[in-house]
């Protein structure tokens, strides 16, 4: 009789240990699956910021040979700036009353 039931306890302790493995196996793909989809959602704007960015780095670029462009040709192109003293505004005098006497100090 012992032996009957030591085999319904094994058995049941086996389907018990089965059920939970396959549920932890099921649990384990819902989860790869979960990871899966938010790593491709990730990769999906690392791609969209990297070709943001590409187009923002050809834009300066651009941006650069333009400005260089132009410096350089400012450069050699134009004429020295000359500035005569005539031109440069001068500071216009301001009347000032004479500072008052100071007021003498008394000793005590």
């Amino acid at each position: 009789m012992q032996s009957s039931t030591l085999n319904k306890i094994t058995i049941g302790t086996l389907g018990l240990l089965l059920t939970g493995s396959i549920g932890y196996g099921v649990h384990q793909s819902d989860q790869v699956n979960s990871w899966q989809k938010e790593a491709a959602g990730w990769q999906a704007v690392a791609a969209k910021t990297n070709n943001v960015s590409l187009k923002v780095n050809a834009q300066n670029k651009q941006l650069v040979r333009k400005y260089n462009k132009l410096a350089s040709g400012a450069a050699t192109s134009a004429a020295p700036i000359t500035v005569s003293a005539a031109a440069v505004a001068q500071p216009t005098p301001v009347a000032q009353a004479a500072p008052a006497a100071a007021p003498a100090s008394k000793a005590s």
